[in-house]
C-alpha cells in the first residue's frame, strides 16, 4: 500500500522546494493549507498517521556555540527542526522560574500603586474644595475714595 509522492500538490510559484509525501506540500503539520513558500523541505503526508520519523544526518557537522550537550528542538509554530544546548535550555527554565517567582511581588506593587493613585486623586479633590472655600470667603474688594 503506497501513495504517489506529491500527487495532490498545488505547486507554489516560488519553487526551490522539496516535498516527499502525497500531501507534503499542501498542508502544514497542523493540517492548515499552505501558502506560497520557497526553500522548504517537507517530508510526510499529514494524513498518513506516521508515528515516527527517523532522518539521518540532521546535525552531521554539529559545532556547539555554547557549552552543554546538544538538544534537538522543534519550533512549535513552524514545525521546523533546530537545536540548542541543555545549558541554554536550563537558562531559559531558570529565567521562567524567576519570572514566576516575581509575579506575586509585581501584583502587590500594582495593587499598592492603584491605592496611591486613588489617594492622590482624593487629595487633589480636597485641595480643590479648600481652594473653592477660600475663594468664597475672601472679602469683596472695597473702593476707597480720596476726598480733598
Amino acid at each position: 500500500m503506497g501513495f504517489d509522492a506529491g500527487s495532490n500538490l498545488t505547486l507554489p510559484t516560488s519553487g526551490e522546494n522539496i516535498y516527499i509525501g502525497d500531501t507534503a506540500g499542501t498542508l502544514d503539520f497542523t493540517g492548515a493549507a499552505l501558502g506560497d513558500e520557497a526553500g522548504v523541505i517537507r517530508i510526510g503526508s499529514f494524513f498518513s498517521g506516521t508515528a515516527a520519523c527517523f532522518i539521518n544526518g540532521i546535525l552531521p557537522n554539529f559545532a556547539p556555540q555554547a557549552s552543554g550537550n546538544p538538544l534537538v528542538t522543534i519550533n512549535t509554530t513552524t514545525g521546523q527542526l533546530g537545536w540548542t544546548t541543555d545549558f541554554a535550555a536550563n537558562k531559559v527554565v531558570e529565567q521562567q522560574k524567576q519570572i514566576e517567582e516575581q509575579q506575586p511581588s509585581i501584583g502587590q506593587l500594582k495593587s499598592e500603586m492603584q491605592t496611591m493613585v486613588a489617594q492622590l486623586k482624593e487629595q487633589a479633590a480636597q485641595i480643590q474644595r479648600v481652594s473653592a472655600q477660600l475663594e468664597v470667603s475672601k472679602r469683596a474688594p472695597q473702593v476707597v475714595v480720596n476726598k480733598p
